[in-house]
């Protein structure tokens, strides 16, 4: 072999991180009532919250929309730092969860929030081509945790790497749907399915690439 070829450095392309969706879905495939609000089964079970817990350790970076960010990570703040809602009992895996996510990078995509007074990312612009570019920078796995709107756009362009559904045992008729928006078929391939205290179904999907 030449030795000019043998010195030569293997060089590959740099991997691109991966990006999961994570959703909690009504049967009807709702994520929240018409109003934004959640319906009465939502809460997660003991079970799916330590699953839950376990996949986010693995996360560097969540993904936002303006509505679900500003209604997820101030709840969870005040949770970890010891002051949750007073009606609202807390349980060790909660608290736990809310530990966790104060470690995560987090981006949040918005056209009206001021950076300087969140503790965010703020993007706005195409939320395809800004994802794109946040998966091609060096860091761990990122989650798409919150905002229904962002969902089309990125399974659309082929960016979302797993989803993760978690399906609550109840139907609410009428509310925001998950998949609003596709410009066209998304054809899935099932990876897992599980069920969680008799109650939640995980749902493990892939693009059927």
């Amino acid at each position: 072999m030449d030795d000019d070829h043998a010195d030569k450095a293997v060089t590959t392309a740099p991997r691109m991180r991966t990006l999961t969706l994570h959703m909690t879905i009504t049967v009807d495939g709702f994520i929240a009532k018409p109003d934004g609000t959640l319906w009465e089964a939502f809460p997660w079970p003991a079970e799916m919250q330590e699953f839950n817990n376990h996949f986010f350790r693995q996360l560097d970076t969540a993904i936002y929309g303006r509505l679900n960010y500003q209604t997820i990570v101030p709840w969870w703040h005040d949770v970890a730092i010891g002051n949750p809602p007073a009606d609202v009992p807390i349980t060790e895996h909660e608290i736990d969860f809310a530990n966790i996510l104060e470690g995560i990078g987090k981006v949040v995509f918005s056209r009206t929030m001021d950076a300087e007074a969140t503790q965010a990312r703020v993007l706005q612009g195409d939320v395809a081509r800004n994802v794109a570019e946040l998966k091609s920078r060096t860091g761990g796995p990122i989650v798409l945790h919150g905002g229904a709107g962002l969902v089309a756009p990125l399974a659309d362009a082929g960016l979302i790497d797993e989803y993760l559904l978690f399906v609550s045992p109840a139907a609410i008729g009428t509310g925001k749907p998950l998949f609003s928006g596709l410009a066209r078929e998304l054809p899935l391939r099932l990876l897992e399915t599980r069920v969680f205290d008799s109650a939640f179904t995980l749902l493990r999907f892939q693009p059927a690439r």
